[in-house]
């Protein structure tokens, strides 16, 4: 007789998460949901010591010790939030924003047919949301904007025409400006690995639910990062996966089964109408009703009898 084993076809799918540790620790700021995650895997190898015997004028392999394990995992993302940007740029988030603030002075060595961003000596990036008393000098002077510059306020930026009337390559322009306030956020880059936990919490169409939960990894940018094309932007990533301490594996699968019930709860589902959820409100309530509206039992009042 044959005995045939049910075999257990699994489509992943599932949400990760990731938990920043928070700086100069190991433990995780609190779980993010890191968004849509086209590619998750696994990686996993060892090296391995042998040793041999001589058997009949062979050499017998006898068994092997591993020596060494790496492990690593990949991740693709297209969620392309700013929490995610700094983590493949491996900063952090500046919310500060940008602040409002008074008349400042700039200047620049121009050349003709050419952008120049505004603010660029409070802030790397520049400003935005230009007010529209802005002045332009010419070496000094005033002069016509028209037929010679462009301002682009929301952006900040100003274009000297490539066929400007009164303006030739070297002129100074100096501007004086002041700028709104924005919400925006910022990230700048930094050479170092993010590190945090992962999870994922599966939700399979097909197969078991097996949820792995790994409790220390270095997240590093992979490959690259494409800024313009004609599909969804996506993040590559890749991790390593760590040892947090003695006594905690790399990485931890457990197979979720289904809650176990007493003999009460499972007459409440039985019965119904009302969910186990429900239960404990309309107990509260029923014990309220009875607490205020029914005597208290004297259990200890002799009872007499005419």
């Amino acid at each position: 007789m044959v005995l045939l084993t049910k075999t257990k076809l699994v489509v992943g799918r599932g949400k990760v998460y990731f938990g920043r540790f928070s700086a100069g620790t190991y433990q995780s700021e609190g779980e993010r949901y890191i968004g849509n995650t086209p590619g998750f895997t696994i990686g996993r190898s060892v090296e391995e010591v042998t040793r041999f015997t001589s058997y009949n004028g062979q050499q017998v392999q006898l068994q092997s010790e591993i020596i060494r394990e790496t492990m690593g995992a990949n991740l693709v993302l297209d969620s392309i939030d700013v929490e995610n940007l700094s983590m493949w740029f491996s900063g952090t988030i500046d919310s500060s924003g940008q602040e409002p603030i008074g008349l400042i002075t700039e200047n620049f060595t121009v050349k003709r047919d050419r952008f120049y961003q505004l603010g660029a000596t409070v802030e790397p990036f520049g400003v935005k949301y230009v007010e529209p008393d802005i002045v332009f000098k010419k070496n000094g002077s005033d002069f016509e904007l028209l037929n010679n510059i462009e301002v682009n306020r929301p952006e900040g930026r100003f274009f000297v025409l490539a066929d400007a009337d009164d303006i030739v390559d070297g002129d100074v322009i100096t501007v004086t400006f002041q700028w709104r306030g924005s919400k925006s956020e910022a990230v700048s880059s930094r050479p170092i690995s993010v590190m945090g936990c992962l999870r994922l919490i599966a939700d399979n169409p097909v197969g078991p639910q097996n949820d792995y939960f790994i409790p220390y990894v270095a997240m590093k940018p992979q490959g690259s990062f494409d800024l313009k094309g004609d599909q969804w932007q996506q993040m590559q990533f890749s991790a390593d996966i760590l040892k947090l301490n003695p006594v905690t594996e790399f990485i931890y699968v457990l197979k979720r089964a289904i809650a176990e019930f007493t003999e009460d709860e499972l007459a409440i589902i039985e019965l119904g109408p009302m969910s186990l959820d429900d239960f404990p409100f309309w107990e509260d309530q029923l014990n309220t009703i009875i607490n205020i509206n029914m005597p208290a039992a004297d259990y200890a009042q002799a009872i007499t009898y005419p």
